[in-house]
């Protein structure tokens, strides 16, 4: 049971990793209505559960247009076309993964921790 259920979460991880680095490869993020869109390369507009909205009016006046693009397009931009998914993040995230577990759990918290205190870091001297 434990076998399955861990399977399952690490499943519905992998999706959200998936959608989360397909969107940091969309040029841009659009606030309307206290609701957020994301604008892919060619136009089209997705809601937050990956909807297409086919009526979106980008000449409204409450509208905020946030430019994202931090990953090229090409790593994991695309969707793939017979199921809406973003094959290449899924397969970033598994080689990703492939990577992360040949390294021992005490490695990757010191990791973690260093990598935590110097993002702290710079944050904070940005604000000085």
């Amino acid at each position: 049971a434990g076998f399955v259920s861990n399977f399952g979460i690490y499943i519905s991880e992998m999706a959200v990793q998936a959608r989360t680095y397909w969107a940091l490869c969309q040029p841009f993020v659009i606030l309307k209505d206290d609701q957020m869109y994301v604008q892919s390369d060619n136009g089209t507009i997705y809601d937050d559960d990956m909807n297409i909205i086919h009526d979106f009016n980008s000449n409204a006046d409450d509208l905020e247009k946030i430019r994202i693009g931090m990953l090229p397009t090409w790593l994991c931009g695309t969707l793939y076309s017979k199921t809406g998914a973003p094959i290449r993040g899924v397969i970033l995230q598994s080689v990703i993964c492939s990577i992360l577990i040949v390294f021992d759990f005490s490695f990757l918290l010191q990791a973690t921790v260093l990598i935590n205190c110097i993002t702290w870091c710079i944050e904070l001297c940005s604000f000085l």
